[in-house]
């Protein structure tokens, strides 16, 4: 099942959330880690990884075109969360309408991006960021973004290469790619930050896997 939009929104605003002041005494390990497999326990809990058919929760007939251009225009805040989740549960088509506004360079409220910019953000970076967020909902993390496998500039160019996926094809996809390179990561470096994200991507590919 696939998450629906108040149940991604509250992941999503839960991410979000300012650090505890007791969290600077802990490992950046156990920290990370932590606030990782909370993240992804609730997704899964919401249904957020998807199924096989890509069957949404949002209704057959959502407008995602008309919930990017609320993005796009509007300023209010309920109005751009409800949005987010009409995207964030539409799957592929939702994917396909996002990307035909790439390269839009409409500037939008800074404050309603879902993620902190520095300057302006544009309807392209906000196309962008919510197709990430659908297929790697945790790699773009400052802890784990060294294996992301989505670009802003190549975004277009993996989706053409996986085109006829589902949304959880896309997911395990992306997550594979992200585990390789944190193994090449770990051969070469020795990196702790790659060991735990090749422990996070087992854990989501277990996950994403069991799901369809």
């Amino acid at each position: 099942m696939a998450c629906t939009g108040v149940g991604f929104a509250s992941v999503l605003a839960m991410d979000n959330q300012p650090s505890r002041p007791g969290d600077a005494n802990r490992s950046v390990y156990d920290f990370m880690k932590t606030n990782l497999s909370l993240l992804l326990a609730v997704a899964v809990a919401l249904g957020c990884t998807g199924t096989q058919d890509d069957a949404v929760v949002v209704s057959a007939g959502a407008d995602f075109d008309t919930a990017i251009e609320t993005l796009a225009t509007s300023s209010d805040l309920a109005d751009v969360n409800a949005s987010l989740g009409i995207l964030y549960g539409g799957g592929v088509p939702a994917i396909e309408a996002l990307r035909e506004h790439l390269s839009d360079d409409r500037v939008i409220p800074a404050v309603h991006t879902t993620r902190l910019a520095n300057g302006t953000a544009t309807v392209g970076d906000q196309a962008f960021w919510t197709i990430q967020e659908m297929i790697e909902p945790f790699l773009f993390k400052s802890y784990s973004g060294n294996y992301s496998v989505l670009t802003r500039e190549g975004a277009e160019q993996w989706l053409d290469s996986h085109r006829g996926m589902t949304i959880v094809g896309l997911q395990i996809e992306a997550t594979s790619t992200a585990l390789t390179h944190a193994k090449r990561d770990l051969e070469m470096t020795g990196s702790p930050e790659a060991r735990m994200a090749i422990e996070i991507c087992r854990e989501r590919l277990t996950e994403l896997r069991r799901s369809r």
